[in-house]
């Protein structure tokens, strides 16, 4: 499983929900190097309000991400291009996808595209726990090798003036997807764990991928290219 090291990513908003949360004041942000700033972010079950118990919970998302374009009449501009390792609950991305410059025009749509480049060589990892019955916990693992071209139409146009700068969110609605997902009906796999005073005991887990739960892998990486949502988190006057 991928570990991040920690790195500092500097946001303009800090916010508990997708689409519900209330934009906060901007504090001690520093003089940006460009006009526009993008967040990736999960819409995971835990937007759920009041809820207990939950059966399935993910813990960790890692994307491979190479290039992401913002588009007018099919006319398309590069805002970032590298090899970014995103990890998507958490909002960590080496390199940082820092503050660019994305030029004066309206846009109507975003491309992403991911390759396998992440330290386990896939392009995307999803990985979190299915809870059958408290205390029982099954880890579940979904990774593919696919190269992913994500094309989604904005919610509304991104219009972008030389006088302000500009923050924007991606959300993937990972709830949306695994909430159709029937894990007690899915294979599970018997592996052998090694414990902190070194008893060695068998543990299942699940595993989503090319060989395993083949019909769930399909369904869930064909869902995860259409899960994109999007929106204008604010804009203000450049100073």
């Amino acid at each position: 499983m991928k570990i991040f090291k920690s790195y500092t990513y500097v946001l303009l908003f800090t916010c508990l929900g997708f689409f519900s949360c209330q934009d906060s004041i901007i504090e001690d942000l520093p003089t940006p190097s460009g006009n526009f700033l993008l967040n990736l972010v999960a819409i995971n079950n835990d937007v759920d309000e009041g809820a207990g118990w939950k059966e399935y919970m993910i813990t960790e998302t890692n994307l491979g991400i190479h290039q992401i374009d913002f588009l007018k009449n099919d006319s398309a501009f590069t805002a970032f291009q590298d090899q970014y390792q995103y990890e998507l609950i958490f909002r960590k991305s080496f390199p940082e996808l820092n503050f660019t410059n994305l030029p004066v025009n309206t846009y109507d749509k975003v491309t992403i595209s991911m390759d396998n480049h992440l330290d386990s060589d896939e392009s995307v990892e999803i990985n979190g726990h299915y809870t059958p019955s408290s205390p029982t916990k099954i880890d579940f693992y979904f990774k593919t090798n696919e190269e992913l071209f994500l094309t989604h139409t904005l919610e509304e146009d991104l219009v972008i003036t030389d006088d302000k700068s500009f923050q924007f969110e991606i959300a993937f609605h990972l709830k949306k997807i695994f909430d159709q997902v029937t894990f007690n009906e899915l294979e599970k796999t018997t592996i052998e764990e090694e414990l902190e005073n070194g008893q060695i005991v068998s543990k299942d887990i699940i595993l989503i991928d090319k060989e395993n739960n083949m019909g769930t892998y399909q369904f869930i990486l064909s869902e995860f290219q259409k899960s994109i949502q999007t929106r204008l988190v604010v804009e203000q006057p450049r100073t």
